[in-house]
C-alpha cells in the first residue's frame, strides 16, 4: 500500500502505483514464499475520524492493498508441524492502508535587501512552482500560506494559511509578485515602509500564528523557510550573529522554547518597533504609541508544536551564516 501510493503521488498514475507495489511482491517473500494481490488496489481518500476509505472521492491520499497466499492463487502457506494433524496448507493474508495526512504548510520569505537579484527571482519561481504542484498533487483540504520578512514580517490578507482548492488563483498571482521590500508593490496591503534589514524569527512566528489562527495540529504542518542566512540585523546580537531569536523561534515551533522546556507563545515584535504602517496590529506595540523599543512579550498562551521546519538555503559560501544550515531544520 505504501508503495502503490507513493507511486501514484509521484506521477498520478495507479498503473504506476500498481507496477510499484507488484515490485514490492516480487521482491519479498512471505513465509519463504511469493505473495499475491488478492485484490485489485483501491485508491480513494481516506477518513482518518472514520477510518474508512471512499474510493468515489476527487481525491486521492491512501491505497489500499491485500496481500495473500492462499489455494485460490496457488500459493497457499506450506504448513510445518500441522501436516501431523492432516493440514498440509493454510490461507493468510492481510488487508493494509497507507494514507497522507492533509498539509498544512507555511512559506517563510526573505525579502530583505541582501535578498535581491537572482534568489528573489529564483525563490518566485520555486514558491510559483510549489503552489502548482499543491494543486497538481491535491490532498484534501491542503492549506498554504506566506509570511514575508525583512526587518518586519508581514502578509497581506491573501496570503493567510488558506486551503489551496479555494485560494490557488489568488495565491498564484501574489506569489508572482514577490519582491525584496523596497520594491514590493504598493497595493499589497500590510506591507510596511521600506525597511530591509533581516529577521527571520519575525517570519517564523507569524508563521506560527496562522498556525494557531487557522491550522489544525493533527494535520503535518510544516514551514519552509527560504533565505540567504544573514544575520538578524535590529535584533539582539549575539556571538550567533544574531541568529539566536531565529532558532529559538524555530524551536517554538517545533514544541520547545530556548530552555528545552515551555512552549509559551513568545513574540518580539514581530511586526516591527512601532509599525505605523500596521494598524491592524498596532496592538503588538504594547501599548507604545510614542515609544522606539523592542520587546520580548509571552502571550502565555501555549503551542502545540510538532511544526517540521524545511529550509531552502541560499548561501553557497557559509561562513556566518552556518548557523542556519544547522538550526533550521526540524
Amino acid at each position: 500500500s505504501h508503495a502503490a501510493l507513493v507511486g501514484y503521488r509521484a506521477t498520478n498514475s495507479t498503473t504506476v502505483g500498481d507496477a510499484s507495489a507488484q515490485w514490492v511482491l516480487d521482491n519479498n517473500k512471505v513465509g519463504n514464499g511469493p505473495a499475491k494481490l488478492s485484490q485489485p488496489i483501491e485508491y480513494g481518500e481516506w477518513d482518518f475520524d472514520t477510518l474508512t476509505l471512499n474510493t468515489n472521492s476527487q481525491y486521492i491520499n491512501a491505497a489500499r492493498a491485500k496481500v495473500a497466499r492462499n489455494t485460490v492463487n496457488n500459493n497457499a502457506l506450506d504448513l510445518f508441524f500441522a501436516p501431523i494433524l492432516g493440514y498440509q496448507t493454510a490461507d493468510i493474508a492481510t488487508l493494509g492502508v497507507t494514507a497522507g495526512r492533509t498539509r498544512q504548510i507555511m512559506l517563510v520569505q526573505d525579502v530583505s535587501c541582501s535578498f535581491s537579484g537572482n534568489d528573489i527571482k529564483n525563490s518566485r519561481n520555486a514558491n510559483v512552482a510549489f503552489l502548482d504542484y499543491l494543486d497538481q498533487h491535491p490532498y484534501p483540504r491542503d492549506m498554504i500560506g506566506m509570511t514575508l520578512f525583512g526587518g518586519r514580517a508581514w502578509y497581506p490578507p491573501v496570503y493567510n494559511l488558506s486551503l489551496v482548492e479555494n485560494h490557488y488563483s489568488a495565491m498564484r498571482a501574489e506569489f508572482r509578485n514577490v519582491d525584496i521590500c523596497s520594491s514590493m508593490p504598493s497595493y499589497m496591503y500590510g506591507t510596511p515602509s521600506p525597511h530591509c534589514s533581516t529577521t527571520q524569527a519575525r517570519g517564523i512566528i507569524l508563521a506560527r500564528e496562522q498556525f494557531q489562527a487557522f491550522g489544525d495540529s493533527r494535520e503535518f504542518q510544516a514551514i519552509v523557510i527560504i533565505s540567504d542566512g544573514e544575520p538578524n540585523v535590529g535584533m539582539k546580537k549575539s556571538a550567533n550573529n544574531g541568529s539566536n531569536e531565529s532558532i529559538r523561534a524555530a524551536n517554538q515551533v517545533w514544541g520547545v522554547d530556548k530552555n528545552g522546556v515551555d512552549m509559551r507563545s513568545w513574540d518580539y515584535e514581530s511586526y516591527g518597533c512601532l509599525d505605523k504602517n500596521d494598524p491592524v496590529h498596532n496592538n503588538y506595540l504594547n501599548g507604545a504609541t510614542g515609544s522606539s523599543s523592542c520587546k520580548d512579550r509571552w502571550d502565555y498562551t501555549y503551542f502545540d508544536g510538532g511544526v517540521h521546519m524545511w529550509s531552502v538555503f541560499f548561501n553557497e559560501g557559509g561562513g556566518n551564516e552556518n548557523w542556519m544550515k544547522n538550526n533550521m531544520v526540524k
